[in-house]
Formats: C-alpha cells, structure tokens, sequence
C-alpha cells in the first residue's frame, strides 16, 4: 500500500463537493497557466482528492489541498492558500506569507509574483506608503489566544521549506510525520508535545520539536510582525524520519498504483 498523504497541519480537513472541486479545479489551472508558476505542477496534472481546511488565525480564509499524479504511478501533494484577493500555491517560500501578514501583497498579484520570481525578492513596500487600497489587507488575528498563536505557527513553519523541505511540528506519536516508523523503543518518544505558546510583550513564543528533513530538533520559535525565526534548536534524533521527497510546489512525491 502507497503511504497516505501528509497533511500540510492537523485539523478538520472536509472533502471538497463535485461543483466546488470542480470549480476550484479551473481557478488552479489558470494560475498554472502563468508564466510565474513552477515547473513541479502544471495545467495537464490531474488532480485529485481535494479537501480544504479553514484557518483560524486568517477569519475567512482557507487552505485547499489535493494530490496531483505527475506521470504514471508518481504524485505528490500540494497546497493552496484560498482567500478574498489571493489565491496562493505554497511553495516553500516565506515571502508571500511575510507579505501578507503585513498587508504589503499588492492587488496585482500577477505583477507582483512575476516580479518576486524575477528579482528573488519580496520588497513591496508597505501599503502605508502608498494607497492602502491597492494592498490586500493583513487577514492574520487572534495570535494572542493561544490556541489560534500555535495553528498559526504549524501552518507557517509547515509552508516554509529549507533545502531538506518543510519544517513540521511533532507533537505526538501520532504525528502523520512519523507514520510507518516504529519508534516504540525510541528515547524521543518521551520529549514530543504539543506547542507550548506564550506571549512575549507584542510577541509570541513557542516552543517544541520540529521534523525538518528526516531528524528532529526542540525548538524555539518567536512571531513579530507576522514573521516567524527560530530562536534556537537542539537536535533531538538525527536521521530517524523516513525520507521526504519534495519538488516545489509538490511535497511528499511518492510512487503509488497507476
């Protein structure tokens, strides 16, 4: 049996209808169509098993996800942030998500993205420099409740990618990172919980362990302005993970049944 895909973060995931997934299926090949996208996926991918998600820390807004089969008996997973004015393929890059916390994603986003994937840059500029009416609005609120502050963090540290792939918080054993690996005897075990989050002043802390590649790290993550860094990390378990193969904006390539 193929592995089951990796949910981008834990939450009440929902099968997208026929009409809806239709329908959304329409909107992502016309932004593949773009000159801006990634090679990864494209307008002829079928794509499949569409569920979405709300987000509580963006009222409103959603994340849509599906699998998309590349060749035959190859697919992989991908992400789409879905809201009023944006309609965005995650792609491991943190410049969007920075911009849009800060409310600096212009309106014209097919400028804007053609211009990011030119330069490498997200220096926009600040809607409070120019007509605010041009600028999609920050949606990001409720940090301050803890619970909406540690999904924030999942989904952003989940959206982030380094040159090994997203960095996903491990908050139990049953965790969909781990699935498939017998751990039962591992000493590790005992250090996964969830997100422990507290304010700072105008900031959030987190702390917990981070799946990055195949090891895993404690961590310390702070929030400022919408941006997330990491404090500090300790490794915890190097090379335990099972392998993760990603090709932005497509994760957890994996072969499965043609």
């Amino acid at each position: 049996m193929p592995p089951p895909p990796i949910p981008l973060l834990p939450g009440p995931w929902r099968p997208l209808t026929p009409g809806h997934a239709a329908g959304f299926s329409l909107r992502l090949a016309a932004l593949l169509a773009q000159a801006h996208t990634h090679e990864g996926l494209a307008p002829h991918h079928r794509v499949t098993n569409l569920r979405a998600m709300p987000l509580s820390f963006y009222p409103g807004w959603a994340v849509v996800e599906g699998e998309a089969l590349v060749e035959p008996g190859l697919s992989g997973t991908f992400d789409v942030l879905y809201g009023p004015g944006l309609m965005w393929l995650i792609d491991g890059e943190s410049r969007v998500l920075n911009d849009l916390n800060a409310g600096s994603v212009p309106r014209d986003l097919a400028r804007y993205l053609a211009a990011g994937a030119i330069q490498g840059t997200g220096d926009t500029g600040s809607p409070h420099a120019h007509d605010a009416a041009g600028f999609i609005a920050s949606p990001l609120r409720g940090l301050d409740d803890p619970a909406t502050g540690a999904d924030f963090l999942r989904f952003y540290c989940a959206c982030v990618w380094g040159e090994e792939g997203p960095f996903m918080p491990v908050e139990s054993a049953g965790s969909p990172v781990l699935h498939g690996l017998d751990a039962h005897d591992s000493g590790w075990l005992g250090r996964l919980r969830p997100l422990v989050v507290s304010r700072d002043g105008d900031e959030l802390v987190a702390e917990g362990v981070i799946a990055y590649g195949r090891s895993l790290f404690e961590a310390r993550l702070r929030v400022r302005d919408g941006r997330v860094r990491m404090e500090d990390d300790a490794p915890i378990a190097a090379d335990v993970l099972p392998e993760r193969v990603n090709a932005a904006p497509l994760r957890d390539l994996r072969r499965t049944q043609e």
